[in-house]
């Protein structure tokens, strides 16, 4: 579980999940999921990929954020090839307030 709280990455990509996090060669992400904690408001926009690619696991826009709610994203189904990854998180919007905590969940 990642939180990712309203001052986090407003200037860009963001790789605060520990190196212990790393998603190893040939994962497969199922699903990515945020509970929100705290209504996010100035229409953010969280995207949540891997460091170093901008093919995003998945994405949740501002309808979700200002939202106190459990997501579920269904599109996510990629491969991690190559070498390990770390995930990576984008919250644009420059918000003032918010917070979710993220959820990726793999399988081998």
């Amino acid at each position: 579980v990642m939180t990712i709280a309203h001052g986090d990455a407003n200037s860009g990509n963001q790789t605060d999940w520990a190196s212990s996090t790393s998603l190893p060669v040939g994962i497969r992400v199922l699903r990515v999921s945020i509970r929100v904690t705290e209504a996010f408001n100035n229409s953010a926009t969280l995207k949540i990929g891997k460091s170093g690619d901008d093919d995003y696991f998945a994405t949740f826009g501002d309808t979700t954020l200002a939202t106190l709610n459990g997501v579920t994203s269904d599109e996510v189904y990629l491969v991690v090839a190559g070498s390990a990854v770390l995930p990576t998180f984008t919250l644009s919007g420059n918000p003032t307030s918010g917070s979710a905590d993220v959820f990726i969940e793999v399988s081998a």
